[in-house]
């Protein structure tokens, strides 16, 4: 019996989502309306493939199975304690052709994993950080540095 509850409390910490909304609106520079830059999203950890340093995540009505960088990496006697990071989407709103308008937005992720070395102790997965960074162009050949603008997400 406490195994099981061991399990079901280990599946929904994986499985918990977390709801997210911008705290600014979102200008396009290129004046693209195609893309819709969302107010609100939901974004769940579905599961953490630690050997490969990878994720497969709930965002909004996608699943996309993205690669991952540490941050940080903890390894105690207890419990092995990973911060990671990574891109979950990248929309390019503008890239007509040589010398011209360039615009894109990545939206970001950053959480922590931890995983205890107790079979009967949860694995949590917390989101951390959630956000989107905007990069344009006038011209990609004679613009020196990119307009980035950062929005970030808070947690509902």
């Amino acid at each position: 019996m406490k195994f099981l509850l061991a399990v079901l409390v280990t599946f929904s910490q994986l499985t918990m989502a977390d709801t997210f909304y911008s705290t600014k609106e979102f200008t396009s520079q290129s004046n693209d309306d195609s893309f819709k830059f969302p107010k609100e999203i939901e974004v769940k950890i579905k599961s953490v493939n630690f050997s490969k340093d990878e994720a497969t995540i709930l965002y909004g009505d996608k699943v996309v199975t993205i690669p991952l960088t540490i941050v940080a990496k903890d390894i105690t006697r207890q419990s092995l304690n990973v911060d990671y990071k990574g891109i979950v989407e990248t929309q390019t709103m503008k890239n007509i052709s040589y010398c011209d308008e360039y615009e894109k937005v990545e939206f970001h992720i950053e959480f922590n994993y931890e995983k205890p070395y107790v079979a009967h102790d949860p694995i949590e997965t917390t989101i951390t950080k959630f956000y989107a960074v905007q990069v344009y162009k006038y011209d990609i050949c004679h613009d020196p540095q990119p307009e980035v603008t950062v929005y970030e997400f808070l947690k509902k």
